[in-house]
């Protein structure tokens, strides 16, 4: 978990502490206030504080807990335990964040079972991410109506939606990876899911790149 500096209150006292980088709901760097606080007496020179930081980007709270230690003739030390839900240290691009809230928060699970070694759950749910990354680009920058975008299979979106060859050659890999963990007899046992993560990674920079060049910051008209 990447982690950043906060002021919090410890004994009616401000202390710059670790704190959680990125939001657990939506990736972004997060700006953190806190809106209460509790403290648990540990030992007789040791405090557990559970934090209750209300996240701005989202509108969401997250809870983080710290132990406070009083050693006798030291200054107090305040480590970071835990907080949660746990940031994802996947850095997600600007442009996906506003495309498609949906394909971080699935994503985000995937990574979850991911970790947690349960790959044939973590494939399923990257190809869900790459197919709600699709649809949303063809509704929001193709204009597409949902009505039709919705009804087709993540293969038909892939043929009509990507602008690029290599947006399908690399859409295809997930695709086709992550349905063979749905069956019973696997076709392709020879590529493991760190193939399937490393295309959708490509495919993902590949969009950032794409709505980049159709969204500059600066155009000829300005």
């Amino acid at each position: 978990m990447q982690l950043t500096k906060l002021n919090l209150n410890f004994n009616n006292r401000l202390h710059s502490v670790t704190a959680p980088l990125t939001c657990p709901y939506c990736g972004k760097v997060v700006e953190l206030i806190e809106r209460n606080s509790t403290m648990m007496a540990f030992s007789k020179n040791q405090e557990i504080y559970l934090k209750i930081l209300f996240a701005k980007c989202c509108s969401k709270n997250l809870a983080a807990t710290y132990l406070l230690e009083k050693p006798q003739n030291e200054e107090i030390k305040i480590e970071f335990i835990s907080s949660y839900p746990m940031s994802s240290d996947t850095y997600f691009y600007p442009s996906i964040q506003d495309l498609s809230p949906n394909c971080i928060r699935l994503y985000k699970d995937s990574s979850f079972a991911y970790d947690h070694n349960m790959y044939d759950l973590a494939a399923m749910g990257y190809r869900k991410s790459l197919e709600y990354l699709i649809k949303d680009y063809a509704i929001k920058e193709l204009n597409k109506p949902k009505e039709e975008v919705v009804k087709k299979s993540l293969y038909d979106s892939i043929s009509s939606y990507m602008p690029l060859q290599q947006l399908i050659n690399t859409a295809d890999v997930v695709r086709l990876l992550a349905n063979d963990k749905t069956h019973y007899q696997e076709k392709y046992k020879e590529y493991d899911i760190e193939v399937l993560k490393k295309y959708l990674d490509i495919f993902l920079k590949l969009i950032d790149t794409d709505y980049s060049i159709n969204h500059p910051p600066v155009s000829r008209q300005n």
